[in-house]
């Protein structure tokens, strides 16, 4: 898979002092998206505590989350917690109480049945906001492979117009990843329906002003 062009200064690697091992990832189903060129999303790397995957985005796990100090050191203006409320996390907004970071969270389960998708477009916008401003933006969740991931995607996907799988190729560049398959499918239908939004060829869609029926009015 050729990587995508990045118009962003070049992401930075954070190194942890201690990285879990590959096959450490969470409880879940997991797969490979199957493009019709068939090409396999693979997930080469160590997993360590937090990683640059974007300019100014990093993906990480409850333990850089706690890591008060460490998100002062690295600028950190903006926290997505995937996985609010979920008992192996234990992060909420009230553990940046002394920071300067505004905190946005979900209650996301990590179960391919679990619908994510009416969250997505929430969660990249805080995103895209965060970066608008100059901020640096940290996105977890448990162990930072399936949950966080995901949002970082969809932001690749919505904001950055990539496809699916440059979105993933972009970021295994720098983070091993494992999002569940009902996750995965999810984001394939976002991909559809930007597809669709894309190229729409209503004249008053392309003035803002789309019929009812107009396939793009989910992503209003």
């Amino acid at each position: 898979m050729s990587s995508p062009n990045l118009t962003a200064s070049p992401p930075k690697h954070v190194p942890d002092s201690e990285e879990t091992k590959p096959e450490d990832t969470e409880d879940s189903e997991t797969c490979d998206v199957q493009e019709p060129e068939e090409q396999n999303f693979t997930f080469p790397t160590p997993i360590n505590h937090i990683d640059e995957v974007w300019s100014n985005i990093y993906v990480g796990d409850k333990e850089a989350a706690k890591d008060t100090a460490l998100l002062q050191d690295l600028n950190i203006t903006h926290i997505l917690n995937a996985a609010e409320g979920d008992v192996n996390n234990q992060v909420d907004s009230t553990t940046y109480d002394d920071l300067s970071i505004r905190y946005k969270g979900f209650m996301i389960l990590n179960e391919p049945r679990f619908n994510i998708r009416p969250y997505l477009e929430d969660g990249a916008l805080f995103i895209n906001e965060g970066l608008s401003s100059g901020g640096k933006i940290l996105v977890f969740c448990p162990k930072g492979v399936s949950r966080a991931v995901v949002f970082v995607l969809a932001y690749l996907m919505l904001h950055q117009n990539m496809k699916l799988k440059d979105a993933v190729s972009t970021i295994i560049l720098h983070r091993t990843i494992s999002p569940n398959c009902g996750f995965l499918n999810q984001l394939l239908q976002l991909e559809k329906e930007l597809a669709r939004q894309r190229t729409c060829q209503n004249a008053s869609c392309r003035e803002g002003n789309c019929s009812p029926e107009c396939p793009s009015k989910r992503l209003t």
